[in-house]
């Protein structure tokens, strides 16, 4: 009898320690939240302001606790960078020119419109564009020439337009005309070095590529 209850109460000692360690077992949680907001000045700068804030829930023997921390950051987007995209972009346009043509020649029509036509020496790759006199406006063809009957036309890949043209002398050494089928325009034009096509070409081309 004796040893039965010894049995018992050694059961109902482990049963309220085990009790015990069961309360003291606790559970906790977390999340966070990131807000993110931008804004631009009148000099191009944008300013983003980061926001992030972690939450935390835990529940044991004193009950449930909430806890919350938040942290911030702050990055600003200078116009300088902007200026070095700028700077990258002519770098590859004035590449493409180096790698698709050999002659480089520049002139205007009795409106005062510039002119820009470029080829390949040995290939059929050309271009032509057109800047309005006011310089507003640019019209530009890329692709290859061909000859018909007894004109040139530029098919351009970009546009999937044709540009019928005829080449004539002058007396100025260096010099062309390009008399347009089109619309009966003429351009006098002179050939200049690759550089120099080049180079003011893509001083140009920024220009409209800026707006």
């Amino acid at each position: 009898m004796k040893k039965t209850k010894k049995r018992i109460v050694l059961v109902l000692v482990l049963l309220v320690a085990f009790q015990l360690v069961a309360c003291e077992v606790s559970s906790s949680s977390s999340s966070s939240v990131t807000v993110s907001t931008s804004k631009t000045d009148a000099d191009g700068n944008t300013t983003t302001n980061t926001t992030t804030t972690q939450f935390g829930v835990s529940a044991g023997t004193d009950g449930v606790t909430t806890t919350h921390e938040s942290s911030k950051t702050q990055t600003t987007t200078t116009e300088e960078t902007t200026t070095d995209e700028t700077e990258h972009t002519g770098a590859d346009m004035a590449e493409h020119l180096y790698e698709r043509y050999d002659i480089g020649a520049e002139g205007s029509n009795e409106d005062g419109d510039t002119f820009f036509y470029a080829y390949s020496e040995e290939g059929e790759n050309a271009m032509l564009v057109i800047i309005s006199a006011d310089g507003e406006h640019y019209t530009g063809w890329e692709g290859y020439t061909d000859v018909v009957d007894d004109h040139v036309v530029l098919y351009s890949d970009s546009t999937d337009s044709e540009i019928p043209f005829v080449f004539g002398e002058t007396e100025e050494e260096d010099s062309f005309t390009m008399s347009f089928l089109g619309d009966g325009d003429v351009a006098t034009m002179y050939f200049v070095d690759l550089d120099s096509f080049v180079d003011d070409f893509v001083e140009i081309w920024l220009t409209f590529v800026a707006e």
